[in-house]
């Protein structure tokens, strides 16, 4: 297939993996859906702030959870070694608070949520080899192929501001990275209609989603002659 370009896609956590696969293996681009280019730790936060912010609640609310994600970093990051008393300490402090029931997130709200005899068998669920600290941005920043990032405008499973921002920064580096948003969708694409409590998914997927990724490959040339292959 030496006359085809051939490139690797991402979708939501295969966002982390496709540019690593690309840093590893001649491709000529890299496509990320739905992915993000900041941590999973960062990716929390911003879903602890962002289900907050929609629900109204303000800066003192907001400071509240950040310490419980805070703390729920401190579990995960010592793989249920250290934190988890302090964990307890704000769950009891804010549990009856309005907002501690809205508060999102990959792990925090799980954390959050769970009882203290919960715990042993969360530990358990999360004995796997996970890097919530992992910081995609070096890897993206080095790859020298076209690059083609599809956010979606309504994304409450992975926020995407942070990521829009480190991309900007690398467009302005000088790197081939193409950022399309598709404002009315959420994650997986999907349309989403309505605000607040009659949000909803519309069940089809963004007008132009598939066309965007065939008219984008399709400019695509091969570029892994240049490094060697």
């Amino acid at each position: 297939m030496k006359n085809i370009p051939l490139g690797v896609m991402g979708e939501s956590q295969g966002g982390w993996v496709a540019p690593r696969a690309a840093s590893r293996t001649p491709v000529d681009f890299v496509i990320s859906s739905y992915g993000l280019a900041v941590s999973m730790i960062e990716e929390d936060r911003q879903e602890v702030a962002q289900s907050l912010h929609m629900h109204g609640f303000g800066k003192e609310a907001q400071a509240k959870a950040e310490q419980l994600h805070r703390a729920a970093v401190r579990v995960m990051l010592s793989r249920f070694n250290d934190g988890l008393d302090e964990l307890e300490s704000l769950k009891t402090r804010y549990r009856d608070e309005p907002w501690f029931a809205k508060v999102q997130g990959d792990f925090t709200r799980t954390l959050a949520l769970a009882s203290a005899e919960e715990m042993p068998k969360l530990r358990t669920l999360f004995d796997f080899p996970y890097d919530i600290a992992y910081e995609p941005l070096p890897v993206i920043a080095n790859l020298d192929v076209p690059q083609l990032w599809l956010l979606a405008g309504k994304d409450i499973e992975a926020p995407h501001e942070a990521t829009r921002e480190n991309l900007r920064r690398l467009q302005k580096q000088g790197l081939p990275i193409d950022v399309v948003v598709f404002e009315d969708a959420e994650h997986g694409m999907i349309v989403v209609e309505g605000e607040g409590a009659d949000r909803r998914l519309a069940g089809r997927t963004s007008a132009g989603y598939f066309e965007r990724l065939v008219s984008w490959i399709g400019e695509r040339k091969i570029a892994r002659h240049l490094r060697g292959e």
